[in-house]
């Protein structure tokens, strides 16, 4: 019966479109992480109508990337208290971080009025009205961080949060108001800004390529292209500052080494176009996936990696088809490659322990399951993974408590509870008084996992209710 685990937590495979520890392999991050959202739990659990608890449980998923639950707990926070400026600060910053800008300048102008000294909100108002474009406005709400004390807003990180891309919030602001500056047709305001920033973080991209470009259009050929290198050094992946340097190369006359870069720009141009092309296959795999169309989904995921060899999703989701289609040895071959093409792929992880479950393999099962969480400490799906693998070891203490640890992150998750309860049934050799309290509780949440009950279970159940009624 330890498959029901598996079974229940991922029907299918995890898609490219889309954790938790145990204490002896999780990261510092990680337990931070799982105590935060456990704490804020169990102040639920006290007190499910406390408006503060609700909006520390989002802060606690929105940090550990559970960007979904945190929205749900936030909106609950929120209706219990529409006033709450820190709550409206944290709904910018989801809407921010799912692209929803528009939404994302709503919220954090909102948290700004309700806390005019808020400069923080003020920060990511005008970070969101840039983005839309409304210029204007985002330079008042830059001055007003600034005013509100941009020195108390702390340290932010951009990009990838390399050494390079964090500094005072202050230096994000300038470099903004740079940006604007230049929009605006103002170089020479455009390039006060873009100094004032690099006196605050000397390596900073945006602020490194927005004084390489007001250099070039005054004809500074060769201090553009000093600030170039320096730009693509600390972000070497930068189009703009790979583009930029070429201009500047040619600029000042060296037409050789300019050629050079201009064919690294096309260079990078054709690998974009042929991600591009290996994304279209793949969504056209995936709808033949959902079609039930399995063999023309893998032959659409097999032209994505042959479009783009280092694309690590097409072989995550061609690995998937294979072991929905059977083939347990090239699913397994396609997810060991993604994984090395795109460490730790905690999705591709997931889904090659679910393979290695299916074939017995327990213990290789529950590393690679350990991995995906490592890398993804709210995945409760590769948790109740975990447990499955974990009782298929004998390990049923530890699987007992990674099924507890997905029910404090999860507690509406009726599989959990269900999960549990028969973990616990088999582990007392019946239906006790808490395995019985967990199955119903999982049936309240979820009637539908009934049917992954054994008959004699059921009838127990039953026979359970039928004597509480009289």
């Amino acid at each position: 019966m330890a498959l029901l685990l598996a079974a229940a937590a991922h029907g299918q495979m995890s898609q490219a479109s889309g954790a938790q520890l145990s204490a002896a392999s999780a990261t510092p991050s990680a337990r931070r992480a799982m105590r935060a959202v456990e704490q804020a739990r169990r102040e639920l659990q006290t007190n499910a109508k406390s408006s503060e608890a609700w909006l520390r449980l989002g802060q606690a998923l929105a940090a550990s990337g559970a960007a979904q639950p945190a929205r749900a707990a936030l909106r609950t926070a929120l209706k219990l208290d529409a006033r709450m400026c820190r709550g409206w600060l944290l709904a910018g910053q989801l809407g921010a971080g799912a692209g929803r800008w528009a939404a994302a300048a709503k919220d954090d102008l909102r948290a700004a009025r309700c806390a005019p000294g808020l400069a923080s909100a003020h920060f990511f108002a005008a970070e969101a009205l840039l983005r839309l474009g409304a210029l204007p406005r985002a330079t008042a709400e830059f001055h007003a961080a600034l005013q509100g004390g941009g020195g108390g807003l702390g340290r932010f990180c951009a990009g990838d949060a390399r050494p390079a891309e964090c500094g005072p919030a202050a230096m994000f602001v300038r470099v903004g108001l740079g940006q604007i500056a230049s929009q605006l047709g103002h170089p020479a305001a455009a390039a006060a800004e873009f100094r004032a920033a690099l006196a605050m973080g000397r390596s900073y991209p945006p602020a490194l390529l927005g004084l390489a470009d007001s250099d070039l259009r005054w004809g500074q050929a060769r201090r553009a292209e000093a600030l170039f290198r320096r730009a693509l050094a600390a972000r070497p992946s930068s189009m703009a500052a790979l583009a930029g340097l070429a201009a500047a190369l040619r600029a000042a006359g060296q037409r050789a080494e300019a050629q050079k870069t201009f064919a690294r720009v096309r260079a990078r141009i054709q690998a974009r176009k042929a991600r591009l092309r290996a994304e279209q296959e793949t969504d056209r795999g995936m709808t033949l996936w959902h079609a039930g169309q399995l063999q023309a989904a893998a032959a659409a995921f097999r032209r994505a990696a042959a479009a783009a060899p280092g694309y690590a999703a097409a072989h995550n989701d061609l690995g998937s088809v294979l072991a929905l289609s059977g083939d347990a040895r090239g699913a397994v071959r396609q997810f060991a490659l993604a994984v090395r093409l795109r460490r730790p792929y905690p999705k591709a992880r997931s889904n090659w322990g679910l393979v290695l479950l299916a074939q017995g393999r327990a213990a290789a099962a529950a590393r690679q399951f350990r991995a995906a969480l490592a890398a993804a400490p709210l995945d409760v799906g590769a948790r109740l993974n975990l447990a499955a693998a974990l009782e298929r070891e004998g390990k049923k203490g530890a699987a007992e408590t990674a099924l507890r640890q997905v029910i404090a992150l999860a507690p509406a998750l009726g599989k959990a509870h269900v999960a549990l309860g028969m973990l616990l049934a088999r582990n007392h050799g019946g239906l006790t008084q808490q395995a019985r309290w967990e199955i119903e509780t999982g049936l309240r949440l979820d009637p539908a996992l009934r049917r992954l009950l054994p008959r004699r279970m059921q009838l127990q159940l039953a026979a359970t209710a039928r004597h509480v009624r009289r």
